[in-house]
């Protein structure tokens, strides 16, 4: 007996389902640049001053 059979099949991915999920990737890229960026503002400015 082998797995192969027992597997579900994933879904075919749809040119929307592609489209959406491209949209969540970059918005939570740049959700995650913006809070990197204001993380590292304060030691930025201080190396800046310094």
């Amino acid at each position: 007996m082998s797995n192969e059979n027992q597997r579900p099949k994933l879904p075919e991915m749809t040119a929307e389902d592609m489209a959406f999920n491209r949209r969540i990737f970059f918005s939570l890229m740049f959700v995650g640049l913006v809070l990197l960026v204001s993380l590292a503002l304060p030691s930025l400015r201080e190396m800046f001053a310094g």
